[in-house]
């Protein structure tokens, strides 16, 4: 109710390509009778509207939780079709990849160690032979960021170990820190072809997969410290505080507020 309020309230057009980002965080300072709260949210980059939530069994992790948080987001939006779902390396799985392209979404997702075969497969690719697609600096905060591109057309079956990947993509970010120089290596696999996925776009899809730490999970912890008991109702408490920050116009003030890690604010659910 609250996700459909607040895109209501928007008056810009939706892009033409709307990515999801897709994380999940252990709300700070909320604690339930069996341990703390976990939760799983969907993203609208372009709006800065949580889509969908699903809260993440005390005694399991992420993965489980993905899929009725995808059936949520097509409810919200009316359907997946076009859609780029973005998500860190625990969801680089092969149901996860199934239950996208079946919905008629794009899945890009970074790979780890958690999936060796693949991530060995990413890293052996001729990465010196594929030109560089984008390159990106930036500075600011005594850094300078560099992030270079490389995508590469696969075929699966046979060319790489993922269902439905249609590229490969390494970024490469050079970082230097008061005259200390460190470099990343990031591969991810993307569900659409160069096509509709240039490689401006992959470097621009993966900076907004960190949107949901950036830019809400720092907000909506309810206070290191704070003792606050939840109850049944964590979401709904989070909803709320999300609502206020979301809402078009809120003051800056407040946002700011709100995400101080030294101020929490106490939700307690009725007893």
């Amino acid at each position: 109710m609250l996700a459909g309020w607040l895109c209501s309230r928007l008056s810009a057009p939706p892009p033409v390509r709307r990515v999801i980002a897709v994380d999940g965080k252990v709300v700070r300072g909320a604690v339930l009778p069996e341990g703390r709260v976990h939760l799983l949210s969907a993203y609208d980059t372009s709006t800065g509207v949580v889509l969908a939530q699903v809260q993440v069994a005390v005694k399991s992790n992420e993965i489980p939780a993905f899929a009725p948080l995808l059936e949520q987001v097509a409810v919200r939006l009316g359907g997946l079709a076009g859609v780029v779902i973005v998500a860190d390396a625990l969801h680089a799985q092969v149901a996860h990849a199934r239950a996208v392209a079946a919905a008629g979404g794009h899945l890009y997702v970074s790979v780890k160690a958690n999936q060796p075969t693949l991530f060995a497969q990413l890293k052996h690719l001729p990465w010196a032979q594929v030109p560089v697609g984008d390159q990106h600096r930036d500075t600011g905060h005594g850094r300078r960021e560099t992030r270079t591109v490389k995508a590469l057309t696969v075929q699966t079956p046979g060319g790489i170990g993922f269902p439905h990947a249609q590229q490969a993509v390494r970024i490469t970010r050079s970082r230097t820190v008061a005259g200390k120089r460190t470099r990343e290596t990031v591969y991810l696999v993307a569900s659409l072809p160069a096509a509709h996925a240039q490689p401006a776009d992959l470097q621009e899809w993966a900076r907004l997969e960190w949107h949901v730490e950036n830019r809400l999970h720092c907000r909506v912890g309810l206070g290191r410290g704070a003792g606050i008991t939840l109850g049944p109702f964590p979401q709904a408490a989070l909803r709320t505080r999300r609502a206020c920050l979301q809402a078009p116009g809120s003051p800056r003030l407040c946002r700011q507020a709100c995400c101080s890690r030294g101020h929490g604010v106490g939700i307690a659910a009725p007893r």
